[in-house]
């Protein structure tokens, strides 16, 4: 199966995102990590209702960049993946389990 990675930012997009504070990141990973749950669901899914909850108002997020985000809690152990990393429609996401325990932050 040939699988285009998700694109990357384009420069307006990265202006944006440059934009945004430390607190304002951890805010949009907290709301990100509220979507999940202890069962793999899609990134692109987890993205799209982010999208539309519009729970963070301050600026038009492009969803590379919330995808990217969930990339970076899966690399930091906060959640699990299984798929194709950096594929948005083709990687699932869970809160990391340790043995029978959902982590929590």
């Amino acid at each position: 199966m040939d699988i285009e990675p998700d694109p990357i930012l384009s420069a307006d997009q990265t202006a944006l995102v440059e934009q945004l504070t430390d607190t304002e990141i951890e805010y949009i990973d907290s709301l990100l990590l509220d979507l999940c749950s202890n069962r793999f669901q899609k990134v692109a899914r987890i993205v799209g209702d982010f999208m539309q909850q519009r729970r963070f108002k301050a600026r038009e997020l492009p969803d590379v960049f919330l995808a990217n985000r969930l990339y970076i809690l899966v690399s930091s152990g906060t959640l699990e993946y299984q798929g194709f990393l950096n594929h948005m429609r083709y990687c699932e996401v869970r809160i990391a389990v340790a043995g029978d325990e959902v982590k929590l932050l």
